[in-house]
């Protein structure tokens, strides 16, 4: 939803510091930014402040929650989001201070989706292969965007049910949820989820009865 949709459908002080946030994320010249979930279909119900922003500028976003941050704007986020499992709730207490995309903003908790695609992708065959657990260096990603990607170098798989190539030193993981990401560069991690093949590559995606669980950050 636009803001000027939320400003006419609602005056509450909730959506007033919805509205406040969106001015400050735009003002770093990114124009798809808007509301999302209760905000946009209910905003006179709504308990927190759901935003996202679309397009190839969302590093200007980014930046922008890292100012506000910052400046004491924004503060971390240190409780329990919807549907989190205990180990969820620990990685977020982990890395709280670290994570941009959940906060607090005039007492009101928000988090923000960034997404660089603005129209569909194009429609790539990928094969489920199974479910494996894997104990994991993080080396690099991408891990602001939706979806989040991270390289892992594996130290250990801890039970597979596919037939894992022998020599498997590294392997991707991509998450479409929130709360997996901003997992920072260096941090062990042991991961459940999904095997896919995409054209050949294999990545591990934890979003559908997996977990992704923090050993020690860097």
């Amino acid at each position: 939803m636009a803001a000027k949709n939320l400003k006419n459908m609602c005056s509450s002080k909730l959506c007033k510091a919805a509205l406040d946030f969106l001015e400050y994320l735009s003002a770093e010249g990114e124009d798809l930014v808007g509301v999302t979930g209760s905000l946009a279909y209910d905003p006179g119900n709504a308990e927190d402040i759901d935003l996202v922003a679309y397009g190839p500028r969302i590093e200007r976003v980014y930046k922008a929650l890292r100012d506000l941050r910052k400046d004491g704007i924004t503060l971390p986020f240190r409780g329990r989001g919807h549907a989190w499992s205990d180990s969820d709730y620990y990685l977020n207490n982990v890395i709280a201070s670290q994570r941009l995309l959940f906060g607090r903003y005039k007492g009101f908790e928000y988090n923000v989706r960034l997404v660089y695609c603005t129209k569909p992708a194009r429609c790539t065959p990928i094969k489920v292969l199974g479910e494996a657990v894997i104990e994991a260096d993080i080396v690099s990603s991408i891990s602001f965007s939706t979806p989040a990607f991270y390289l892992m170098r594996i130290r250990k798989v801890l039970g597979t049910d596919v037939a894992l190539p022998t020599r498997l030193e590294y392997i991707q993981m991509m998450t479409f949820r929130l709360r997996y990401m901003e997992i920072p560069t260096g941090s062990r991690v042991t991961v459940k989820g999904e095997i896919e093949s995409l054209e050949g590559v294999l990545r591990i995606v934890p979003d559908h009865a997996g977990f992704v669980h923090i050993l020690s950050p860097p």
